[in-house]
């Protein structure tokens, strides 16, 4: 393969649309206004994503033909986490967002935080209000006394 072919498997795009099924299937317009209709999104094992339209891509065109065309990627402009340090990795719609910083994990929600489980655990002491007047639960009182220590 030489170089005029290599260069024309690769190309940008930005994100029209998404549909989600077994695959997150986009509608693209390339760098030459050119719209595909049906091009499969692909992500690392276990990410999920249905980019806005606008997003960036990167595209493939497997052997160099348009007809058959992957998209990379996904990047939303503003998006970007802007505070991370190397090594941190971080998800984010542009309001929500789940840090993996360097010493610990990050949630961030401006509404709130559901856990769908039939069982939550902590091994550690839970703190409410920690950035003010904060409350620890494993140690706060009532009027009926101390919560129990079930490690005791």
């Amino acid at each position: 393969m030489n170089d005029a072919q290599l260069r024309s498997m690769i190309t940008m795009g930005k994100v029209a649309g998404t549909k989600v099924g077994p695959h997150t299937l986009m509608q693209i317009t390339g760098l030459d206004g050119v719209s595909q209709q049906t091009v499969l999104l692909l992500l690392p094992p276990g990410y999920s994503a249905r980019p806005l339209p606008g997003s960036d891509l990167a595209l493939l065109q497997v052997l160099g033909s348009g007809d058959h065309v992957i998209g990379l990627g996904g990047a939303q402009e503003g998006h970007a986490i802007a505070d991370l340090v190397p090594g941190e990795i971080g998800l984010t719609d542009g309001t929500q967002m789940v840090i993996l910083r360097t010493d610990h994990i990050q949630v961030v929600s401006p509404t709130k935080v559901r856990f769908e489980c039939p069982r939550l655990e902590c091994t550690g002491e839970i703190v409410a209000r920690c950035d003010g007047n904060s409350v620890s639960l494993t140690t706060h009182r009532h009027a009926g006394g101390a919560v129990p220590d079930p490690h005791t």
